[in-house]
């Protein structure tokens, strides 16, 4: 029985990715029409322990023209408040990278940037970058 519960443990914090729910939850605190967001945010979004990158889901390709209105309408800090800390923080512009193993030496990935000018987005993109050396 000990051995047991001891496999379960080590297995459950050997978890590569953890869901990383949206610190703002609260309907009233972001823009009309967001509160979807939230609950795709709550079952999707995963973020790798250790690495500036995110699990890649399917249903991230499609989350710019699934939830445009609604993104193009938060603030820098609510992006935060939702998304958490950006994987690439990079002259006006947050950057999520997705990978399903999320290597160290990561040359190619899915990605969500958000451009800002201020506290305002300008754009927000997503798709595929790779790079070679």
């Amino acid at each position: 029985m000990r051995w047991l519960l001891l496999m379960l443990v080590l297995s459950a914090s050997c978890k590569s990715y953890v869901h990383q729910q949206p610190k703002l939850q609260q309907a009233s605190l972001l823009p009309t029409g967001c509160e979807y967001l939230v609950d795709f945010l709550n079952k999707n979004w995963k973020k790798h322990r250790t690495r500036p990158c995110h699990y890649y889901e399917r249903e991230m390709l499609s989350i710019n023209e699934r939830y445009h209105d609604c993104l193009v309408s938060l603030t820098q800090s609510q992006v935060v408040g939702l998304f958490g800390k950006p994987d690439i923080n990079f002259e006006g512009s947050y950057t999520y990278r997705f990978h399903n193993t999320c290597p160290k030496d990561l040359r190619g990935f899915f990605f969500l940037k958000f451009n800002f000018r201020g506290e305002n987005i300008l754009s927000v993109e997503n798709g595929y970058m790779s790079f070679s050396h």
